[in-house]
């Protein structure tokens, strides 16, 4: 068995291996998210593979990421996010995937994953990662048909009569010299161009509250803006100032022919906990009104964003650890993290309505 780095001449492969996997790409995809970021965030960006007799058999990814630490001398690590990690079928429980896990770590300081699936569980404690229990997935629904088309009748009756008495339309005041920059006609439209000037502010105020991942107006475009699936709409908040907070959300597709709409991510001045629930209850009167289901949102558990959450009446309902690498876990203790689906590549992974 090898375990080296992707050649760009062998993409369509991999996405074929990665699809039969269960984790759907395209050549064009992989291109985007391992080759086409911007020089800056290169970083320590890879794709690497394990191949056996020529062809191959598994795969893991690193996405560059900066994590802002909250300790008694704030600071910064410079990490990525493993994803895309998978294993022939026919050759798991091997060790191929620890294998590649381990050539990940080799590329940056800090190593980090959201997930919370039974293989991850098993695997990562054994090799001294670090859990850091305080994410999860806060849903919202604003109409019938909430739950998996699977689910029971009593579950559903349950569910139905939540939405009943929880959803009432929750329309905070716009806090005192604050507007919204309209949307563009479409979405690469809207009005990116500002996310300099938030990030600006926002990041002045900050001041190691609690530990979060490093935004930048480059990231986030190449992210949302330029990513081959389209469709992330931005909504732009602006006080007396100037640009002030943002929030990135999208529709995507649910079970059947439902459709969901996901807060991807949102940014206020961290001392004004008024403009993060009037910036979430905007959103979710949008979404509303274009016909979603269910909208969801991943925050932390101790954090402004979920704060805002549960007063728009979101509620908790699917943990999402967050694993560090052992070499970054001893940094990363805190009190409190911030973090969104921009996160990771949790979001940009998932189908967007076209």
């Amino acid at each position: 068995m090898k375990i080296r780095a992707t050649r760009s001449d062998e993409l369509h492969a991999l996405a074929t291996f990665l699809t039969a996997g269960g984790m759907p790409h395209t050549a064009d995809t992989l291109r985007w998210k391992f080759w086409d970021s911007p020089g800056r965030l290169n970083g320590c960006g890879k794709s690497i593979v394990a191949e056996i007799d020529g062809r191959i058999v598994g795969h893991i990814g690193v996405m560059p990421a900066t994590v802002h630490v909250d300790s008694p001398e704030p600071g910064e690590l410079s990490g990525g996010w493993f994803v895309d990690w998978v294993v022939r079928e026919d050759l798991r429980s091997r060790g191929i995937g620890i294998f590649l896990l381990r050539e990940a770590q080799k590329t940056c300081r800090a190593l980090m994953t959201i997930q919370g699936t039974a293989d991850t569980r098993q695997a990562l404690p054994a090799l001294q990662w670090v859990e850091q229990e305080s994410l999860s997935v806060f849903k919202l629904n604003v109409r019938a048909g909430g739950t998996c088309d699977d689910a029971g009748l009593g579950r559903r009756i349950a569910t139905e009569l939540a939405r009943v008495v929880r959803y009432h339309a929750v329309q905070w005041p716009i806090p005192e010299g604050w507007s919204l920059i309209p949307l563009g006609a479409s979405p690469a439209d809207d009005p990116w161009h500002e996310l300099d000037a938030v990030l600006a502010r926002q990041h002045q105020s900050l001041n190691g509250a609690f530990c979060h991942f490093g935004r930048s107006a480059e990231a986030l475009s190449w992210l949302f803006k330029t990513h081959p699936a389209g469709h992330y709409r931005l909504t732009i908040a602006r006080d007396t100032a100037g640009p002030a907070g943002y929030i990135i959300w999208r529709t995507c597709r649910g079970s059947g022919d439902r459709i969901d709409g996901r807060m991807v991510d949102i940014l206020a001045p961290w001392d004004r906990p008024d403009v993060w629930q009037w910036l979430v209850s905007v959103i979710v009167g949008h979404l509303a009104s274009e016909g979603v289901v269910q909208i969801s949102c991943l925050a932390g558990d101790d954090s402004v964003l979920a704060d805002a959450l549960k007063a728009n009446r979101f509620l908790p309902r699917q943990d999402l650890p967050l694993w560090i690498s052992p070499l970054a876990a001893e940094f990363c203790i805190p009190h409190r993290w911030h973090a969104t689906f921009a996160d990771s590549d949790i979001d940009a992974a998932c189908e967007v309505i076209p």
